[in-house]
């Protein structure tokens, strides 16, 4: 354990060396943050209404981002090469790319925390009555998304340790229109009052969740270090 806090230490320092990647991010988590909030007041139940907006943002906002930082920690470092370099480190596989889903989920998971809390904060500001999310959604956001981002990062991490450069940016691109379309698409839709977050949607995300994760166990069985490196050119 102690070697994967130190691998997840490193990718997050390599991190905050991309100054414009955080600071896209930054933007991203509150622009798709402050416009829905801002006219959550104005919603026919601003309380429903409310619970939608960090139920549906806070996930897709976290995802959107691991999706960009999991192509800077995996991606790149097979593109530049670096991989090569780490794997001859004195770790194992699976500690190496366990340290790198942490140092990508972390990053990420704080963004969605920082969305939602501009969501409750703004819409409460722009509202004449006190809001908040209901237990269902807090329990969302603090169990359901912080597990889904970190299945999602070590599913994509896994993709893009296994596959080749060609099928990597492929793939990359069809995930990227997908996450963005959901993001877009979706912010009209969560203002509706006919829509209302139950524990059974709570209860369906972390379920998939736990799927994915032990998808990625099972799949990470078939990854080495010598496919990795075949894979690079």
């Amino acid at each position: 354990m102690k070697e994967v806090l130190i691998v997840g230490r490193k990718e997050m320092q390599e991190m905050l060396k991309t100054k414009s990647t955080l600071i896209f991010a930054l933007f991203l988590a509150l622009f798709f943050s402050i416009f829905p909030a801002m006219g959550i007041s104005k919603a026919d139940n601003p309380a429903v209404s409310l619970n939608n907006s960090v139920f549906y943002l806070s996930l897709t906002i976290g995802v959107f981002i691991c999706y960009m930082l999991t192509g800077q920690v995996f991606f790149r470092e097979k593109q530049e090469k670096i991989i090569e370099t780490l794997l001859c480190a004195p770790v194992s596989l699976r500690t190496l790319w366990l340290g790198k889903v942490l140092g990508v989920a972390l990053p990420s998971y704080s963004f969605s925390i920082l969305s939602a809390i501009s969501i409750i904060l703004i819409s409460n500001i722009f509202s004449r009555t006190f809001l908040f999310p209901s237990v269902a959604v807090i329990l969302h956001l603090l169990i359901v998304v912080p597990l889904f981002i970190a299945s999602v990062v070590g599913l994509m991490g896994f993709v893009q340790f296994l596959l080749g450069m060609r099928e990597n940016r492929i793939i990359g691109l069809l995930i990227f229109v997908v996450i963005f379309g959901a993001l877009y698409g979706g912010v009209g839709g969560i203002m509706r009052s006919d829509f209302v977050v139950s524990w059974l949607h709570v209860i369906a995300l972390l379920t998939v969740s736990v799927l994915l994760v032990a998808l990625t166990a099972y799949l990470a069985r078939y990854l080495s270090k010598e496919k990795i490196v075949t894979t690079i050119s």
